[in-house]
């Protein structure tokens, strides 16, 4: 029998758009915790439900630096990988080029390599 995810109806897998958030919270004196800021995550890209999801946070070695990958296999453009990224202090954090160097280097070399995997 397969799992149902929230919003799906049976013999439908229509793809869904999500859209996240990233919270700050802090702890509050009495050790209760506060959500301090909020931080809306628009990727402009479908999800499509999987094992192993499509998007992965990570955080820098100095953890200054929260960054947000999308990855959509399926992009008729050949725009696999999608990037953004705040600071611990969720604010925006930007590159010159706002990511694009960073993208069109994983979206070529996916291109490369994409029909080698199982």
């Amino acid at each position: 029998m397969q799992k149902l995810i929230r919003g799906q109806t049976k013999g439908k897998e229509e793809p869904k758009m999500v859209e996240a958030i990233l919270a700050l919270y802090k702890v509050t004196p009495l050790g209760g915790m506060q959500r301090s800021i909020q931080v809306d995550v628009k990727m402009g890209r479908k999800f499509f439900p999987s094992d192993n999801g499509n998007m992965v946070l990570t955080r820098s070695k100095d953890k200054k630096v929260i960054s947000l990958t999308n990855f959509d296999e399926s992009d008729d453009n050949g725009e696999y990988f999608r990037t953004l990224a705040w600071t611990n202090k969720l604010k925006k954090f930007e590159t010159a080029d706002e990511f694009q160097s960073l993208n069109i280097g994983m979206n070529a070399y996916y291109s490369k390599v994409k029909d080698s995997f199982d």
